[in-house]
């Protein structure tokens, strides 16, 4: 589907997507594999996930959190992002970043 054929509030520029990388990316691995993506905005995306992951654990430790079934989740989540970032290191850019959109996965 052409981005033309895609209402424009359907679509989110980086700065929006990289608020919440979850509601835009299904996956760590998924980030990795978008080829519109140059490597530093993958590294801002997988970096603000990170973070994100890393709060949600922080608020469960002081018992703002959810049951430890989640935290499991959350602590495999945070394994799979810190993969993928590794996987990025000694890569270089072959081209410069373009002026990409992305389409939300969750609902707001």
């Amino acid at each position: 589907m052409a981005i033309a054929d895609i209402e424009t509030e359907e679509l989110a520029d980086f700065e929006t997507a990289l608020a919440d990388p979850s509601a835009y990316f299904a996956d760590p691995e998924s980030i990795l594999a978008d080829a519109e993506l140059t490597l530093e905005q993958k590294r801002r995306f997988l970096t603000e996930w990170e973070q994100d992951v890393a709060d949600r654990q922080q608020a469960a430790g002081e018992g703002m959190g959810s049951a430890e079934e989640l935290d499991n989740v959350e602590s495999e989540l945070l394994r799979r992002i810190h993969k993928s970032l590794e996987q990025l290191n000694g890569q270089t850019e072959d081209r410069p970043a373009g002026k990409s959109f992305w389409r939300r996965l969750l609902p707001l």
